[in-house]
């Protein structure tokens, strides 16, 4: 890919360098993730067995300092005697809530650990599966949702509907405006897809200015009626250039339905 690009004497924009990352490096970012839980997990694991092999320890002296005690009090002890053995019980039973009190703590911060190690790598994942430059979902993202759905809709026998979406004449619009604007346009048409998709459908970016809009349980004349409004939603706005307030004219988009 990258030596193709470089022979046709292509630029790096921001848009192509997101692909090339995405494409590349992305998935490098959730294996680095996995690879450092899996070393803090072993440390949390190895201190919690530390302090269970420290509690099974006392847990045997305790149980042997009762079974002393029980002795003793069969032989009837003098008054002394039942003061030194209260006080060794005391002591004993002080020594297990102490331990008790440390399985408790280090058991809390393990778990506080693997919650936060869960979250992490959550953050990570969804990083993994959203565009850098629009803020949807990637290819890999809707190419996993796209397989999940077709078996969701095959299994409850629901009806499953796909948009296909693609900004008209884009080559003309980087080569006239530059990559940056190009980039702007890209968002601007994404975030039409999400304003009309439905909170059940996910809107993912395809691929360079192609869209896609998956639609679980939606029939294609719903699908149709949601085209149609991204389509005239997008073909009203007149786009104007951050950098110099130009006017770039009407963007239009061409939409398929499955």
């Amino acid at each position: 890919t990258l030596k193709n690009h470089i022979e046709a004497g292509g630029d790096f924009s921001e848009t192509v360098n997101n692909e090339l990352f995405e494409q590349y490096f992305q998935w490098k970012a959730i294996q680095d993730a996995i690879l450092e839980s899996g070393g803090v997990m072993c440390r949390e694991l190895g201190a919690v067995q530390e302090t269970l092999e420290a509690a099974e320890r006392d847990t045997a002296a305790y149980g042997k300092a009762l079974e002393g005690a029980s002795h003793e009090l069969t032989a009837t002890p003098d008054a002394p005697g039942m003061k030194k053995l209260v006080e060794s019980l005391v002591s004993a039973t002080a020594r297990m809530q102490r331990r008790s009190q440390a399985l408790e703590d280090r058991l809390q911060a393990t778990s506080n650990e693997v919650t936060q190690l869960r979250s992490n790598l959550e953050k990570v994942r969804e990083e993994a599966m959203t565009d850098a430059l629009t803020g949807i979902a990637n290819r890999k993202r809707f190419d996993e949702s796209l397989r999940r759905a077709r078996r969701d809709a095959d299994t409850k026998k629901q009806p499953l509907s796909l948009i296909l979406c693609d900004i008209d004449f884009f080559k003309r619009f980087n080569d006239t405006w530059g990559h940056q604007t190009g980039d702007q346009i890209i968002r601007f048409v994404a975030g039409c897809l999400t304003r009309h998709a439905g909170e059940n459908h996910l809107v993912a970016r395809y691929g360079g200015e192609e869209f896609g809009i998956l639609m679980p349980n939606t029939a294609p004349n719903v699908a149709e009626q949601v085209a149609e409004k991204i389509r005239k939603t997008v073909e009203s706005k007149k786009l104007l250039r951050k950098s110099t307030n130009e006017d770039l004219g009407n963007i239009t988009v061409s939409l398929g339905i499955a």
